[in-house]
C-alpha cells in the first residue's frame, strides 16, 4: 500500500514518469489494487498515470484477476471492462494477450487482495 501512496504522489506532483515506476513495482508485487489499477490504465487512453495505452498487454493482464474468483466487485468489472477491451483486438491479439498472461503468471508472484508484508 505504501507503493500505491508513493505513486500517487508522484502522480499528484506531476512525475508521470516517477509515478508510472511506482505503479508498476506495485503492481509487480501482486497487489490487487495496484496489479488492478495497472492493467486497467494500460487500456484508458486518459488513465491518471500518463501510460501509453496498450490494450493488448491490458487484456492479458485484466483475465489474470479473473483467477481471483470476486472479491467486492472486482470479478463483474473484471469481466466487463475484458468485454470493453476485447473490442479493440483482433483474435490474434487476444492470443498474443493470452501470452503475455501466462509470462506475467510465471515471472511473479500470485496475485493477491492483501499487500505483501515480507515478501512471498
Amino acid at each position: 500500500m505504501a507503493m500505491f501512496a508513493h505513486a500517487g504522489a508522484f502522480q499528484k506532483e506531476g512525475d508521470l514518469k516517477s509515478s508510472q515506476i511506482w505503479l508498476k513495482k506495485g503492481a509487480e508485487t501482486g497487489y490487487e489494487s495496484m496489479f488492478g489499477d495497472y492493467a486497467y490504465s494500460l487500456s484508458d487512453p486518459n488513465n491518471r498515470w500518463g501510460l501509453e495505452t496498450d490494450y493488448v498487454k491490458s487484456y492479458g493482464l485484466m483475465s489474470l484477476i479473473l483467477e481471483l474468483n470476486g472479491g467486492g466487485n472486482v470479478l463483474e468489472f473484471t469481466q466487463e471492462t475484458l468485454k470493453k477491451i476485447a473490442t479493440h483486438l483482433t483474435p490474434e491479439q487476444i492470443e498474443q494477450a493470452k501470452k503475455i498472461s501466462a509470462e506475467w503468471k510465471a515471472t511473479h508472484p500470485p496475485l493477491s487482495f492483501f499487500p505483501g508484508k515480507l515478501g512471498y
